[in-house]
Order: C-alpha cells, then structure tokens, then sequence
C-alpha cells in the first residue's frame, strides 16, 4: 500500500500532520518510520492534566483516547453533540498535543453499540441493524474530524473498538459500513490515517484477508489478551509462566430441568447435581429461556461438597459492580440489563426480559471442576409474567491445559506480523494488559513478555491502560487506592517505562 500525502485545509491555512502511512511503515514529515509504543489514557474522568506529559517524559510517544457517543452528546445519547463530555473530549486532545503526544481517536462506544458488553451501550448491539444509527455514527465522524483536524499530532482516527455483530451478519455489510465511515472522515479530513479492526472483538482471530479495505492510508488493529485465565484473573492455581487449562470444548449443561415461572416475588432456588464425566471446567448461567415476561437473579452462590467455589468477584450485582463479569449468551430477542432499582437484600440485579429460545447471563470465568464433588448452586430470583423457565445452571466443559510461557505468546502473536507483511499494511495492537492479582507478580511478567515480542516484531502498541478507579488487582498503571488517591499499581510504572524506551 502506497504512502499518502497528508495535508489539512483549516481556516485558510495548510496544517501538516506529522505522521502518515508508507507500506508497512508509520513515518514522520521527514519519511522516518517511527514505532508507536504508549498507553490507552483509561476510564472516562480518570485522566489527570498532567499524565500526558509526564507518559511522554517517561518514553511514551502516542495515547489512545476512548470516548463513548453517549459521554460526548446532550443530552447523553441524543444528535447532538457537546456539553461537559465534549468538552473533556476537548481537554484530552488538548493535552496530548501540548505535551507532544500523538493520539488515536478511539470511538470505544458508537451509536446503538457495537457489541455484547454492558458498558458498550447497554450490550444493545444495535449498530448492525439500526440505519439510523449508522447514520449517526457516520455524522459523528464528520464533526469530529472538523473538531480536531487542526491537531497536528492527531495520528489517527479509530472507526469502532471490537465490533462483534450477529453470527449472521455479513462480512460484506461490515466491509460498506467501514468504508462509508473512511469516506465520510476523508472528506473532512483528508489523508489522516484511519485506523481499523476485524470482527470478534478485535482478536487477532478478525485478522483475515476479506478485512483489508482498498483505501490508501489505513492502520490496522488488534487486541490480545490470552489466555483469558490469566489475563482477566478471576482465581485459580495459575501462575505466568505455568500451567493453564485453555481450549475449553462444551460438554453439556445441568440441571435445566427446573426453574420458576409465573409470577414470584424473591425466592431461593436451590439444586445439587454432580459434573458429567470428562468436565474439568465449568461456568455458571443464569437462564431464562421463553419467556415472555421478565425475570431478575441476585445473591448467587456455587457450593462443592458444601464448600464455597470461587469464580467471580460479582455475585451480588451491586452499584460498585453492576454486571461486570457477565455477558450475554446469545444476541437473539430478549433484553439484558443491570436494574438499580431490583434487589434481593440491597439494590443492584441481573435482569431479563422477552427471550424468544435459550439465553442466559453467562458468567466470563471459569472455575476447576472437582469431579466426585456433588456441587450445589444458590440463586435469588423473582419472576413477573414469566413464561418458560428462569434459573440457574451450569455450562460444563472439557478444556485441555498447556504450558504458558515466552514462546507460547509469540505463537500466539505471530498472526498478526504474517497479517502485516502478506498485505503490506501497519498493524498496531490497541489494547493488551493483564491483571495484577495473578499470584507471584505472574502479571507484570505477561507484560514484559508481551510488550518486548510487540519490541521485537516492530508492532506498535498501547497498554491497557494508565488509569484504572479499580484496585491493585487490576490491569492499570496507575491506580485508585483505598485512600482515594491514585498511586502506582506494583512494578507496572517502572516496567512500562522500561518498555517504552527500548
């Protein structure tokens, strides 16, 4: 792919931006190809005025900024853009570019969402099917881009972050609308790269031949976070390097011969069952399939031989955790929520509403099944006009376990470089980070290892992320601790520093 020239019409006057794209290359004015290496700035509200110089004193070269179209409109979710999200929009740009910091536009929520994620507008994943939608998205773009083209160190414009649409959506259909998207920014803002991802939640499993667009100047991205066991550490004997059970193979589900219906105000449901043979993983469900009614689950609990299995960190659906850790199991008819307004002892439950078959909250963890335990599942449910049947249960699977160490990663990365070579385009992996509660610092170990192969293959980066409001045991730099302060999260700062001066 072709170098193109990137020269910005404002108010008159010819404003250069630094960086373009030449083959495989990202390069500045002078035709230097430089390597991005930075962070994603985090949260929204987390970013503090002075983190992007001090990220640039410490070797950074780019940030990437997410925003959500809801957080940049007034009212929230409305045409129009502006009020006090637009404005922060406007700050953080602002302070990339004072401190000399590129940045990548991330669009991490667009318009009726773009995937089954809770904070990616509600899990709605109306994108896809929603005309008008896409036609706010597309009118989005274009006001931003005439926002912010003055901003010379504006590297990039990001289209969506991990788009997941329906099983049956076609490729083709994506290909148009991301096309569409490139087009309408071209015309605002000509010759700025624009960066852009495969389907599946931008794994490197999206990195295939019919993504790549015939328009000149584009980046290509991925995200990596493998093993999930590891990465997203919900508990378990795992340690990096070590061993961890991964390629899980479904099996079967119990019991899913029982459940409410009706109507019921809160009440216990309660069963005991044993695993299949050859389940060595499982993972908790809270199911309620034909039902035209609504149903609602809290206070979950998963016993083995009477002793408590540890599997989430979000059982009880508070306000602190909403449904974090919980996903839907299949986009077809039905309404998935959080209701602050529900609870079992306190406010804060999982709801759903009108599911046309089987769908369930699946639980993102897995947990080690014991198997000649007898296992008991505990759920709070209420029922209102619910048909079919509402309750808890468990996916039973059989997953194989690997040794997980240095060369096991640069397999797993190695898509992503033959990607960059067979089509000669930049590939830029926008997210990777893994939790800090994964005992013996076998964390910051994965990000070493991570960061030094993205090094090595000449892959651009940004870490997930600098802030996090979470605790030590999250994936930020840069964390809230009990004080209310942020500090730094163990040995990332110094590690990323390291990193990014290599």
């Amino acid at each position: 792919m072709t170098g193109i020239a990137v020269t910005l019409a404002l108010a008159g006057a010819a404003v250069s931006a630094p960086l373009s794209v030449q083959g495989v290359n990202i390069v500045d004015a002078e035709g230097q190809a430089l390597t991005l290496r930075g962070a994603n700035w985090g949260w929204w509200g987390c970013v503090e005025p002075g983190d992007a110089r001090l990220m640039r004193s410490l070797g950074a070269n780019v940030v990437r900024i997410a925003f959500f179209y809801s957080n940049i409109t007034d009212p929230p979710g409305s045409e129009n853009l502006g009020g006090e999200g637009l404005a922060l929009l406007d700050a953080l740009c602002r302070w990339a570019q004072e401190a000399g910091l590129h940045f990548i536009l991330d669009c991490h929520a667009p318009p009726g969402g773009c995937n089954t994620a809770q904070w990616c507008e509600g899990g709605k994943n109306k994108l896809w099917t929603d005309q008008d939608a896409q036609e706010l998205m597309v009118a989005m773009w274009r006001r931003l881009a005439r926002r912010y083209r003055h901003h010379d160190r504006l590297l990039a414009y990001e289209l969506m972050n991990e788009p997941s649409p329906p099983a049956d959506y076609p490729l083709a259909s994506y290909r148009d609308l991301c096309l569409c998207l490139i087009d309408a920014l071209r015309e605002e803002d000509p010759g700025r790269p624009v960066v852009v991802t495969g389907l599946k939640w931008s794994g490197l499993a999206g990195l295939t031949d019919n993504i790549v667009l015939p328009r000149p100047g584009l980046i290509y991205t991925f995200h990596f976070y493998a093993p999930g066991e590891i990465t997203h550490y919900r508990g378990g004997d795992y340690r990096y390097p070590g061993e961890v059970r991964i390629g899980a193979r479904w099996i079967g589900n119990s019991p899913e011969d029982w459940g409410v219906e009706g109507e019921s105000d809160w009440r216990l449901l309660e069963k005991s069952f044993t695993p299949p043979a050859g389940a060595t993983v499982g993972k908790l469900m809270l199911r309620s399939s034909n039902n035209a009614g609504t149903a609602w689950f809290d206070d979950v609990e998963l016993l083995a031989d009477g002793e408590p299995v540890v599997f989430s960190g979000n059982l009880s659906f508070d306000v602190a955790f909403r449904s974090h850790g919980w996903s839907v199991e299949r986009q077809t008819a039905g309404e998935f929520t959080w209701d602050e307004r529900e609870g079992h002892q306190q406010p804060g439950a999982l709801r759903i509403k009108g599911t046309d078959s089987y769908n369930a909250w699946v639980c993102d963890n897995t947990f080690e099944v014991q198997s000649e335990a007898t296992y008991t599942v505990r759920c709070w449910v209420k029922a209102l006009g619910a048909t079919g049947r509402t309750y808890p249960c468990v996916a039973w699977m059989e997953a194989g376990k690997e040794i997980l160490d240095r060369q096991w990663v640069e397999r797993q990365i190695q898509p992503a470089v033959e990607f960059r070579d067979k089509h000669g385009v930049p590939v830029y992996c926008g997210e990777f980070g893994c939790s800090q509660s994964v005992p013996e610092e076998s964390g910051t170990r994965w990000v070493k290892d991570v960061a030094e192969i993205l090094n090595s293959k000449d892959l651009h980066w940004t870490y997930w992320n600098w802030r996090e409001t979470t605790g030590p045991g999250s994936m930020g730099v840069w964390v809230k601790g009990p004080s209310g302060h942020y500090e730094p999260n163990g040995g990332l700062l110094e590690l990323m520093t390291q990193l990014w001066q290599q």
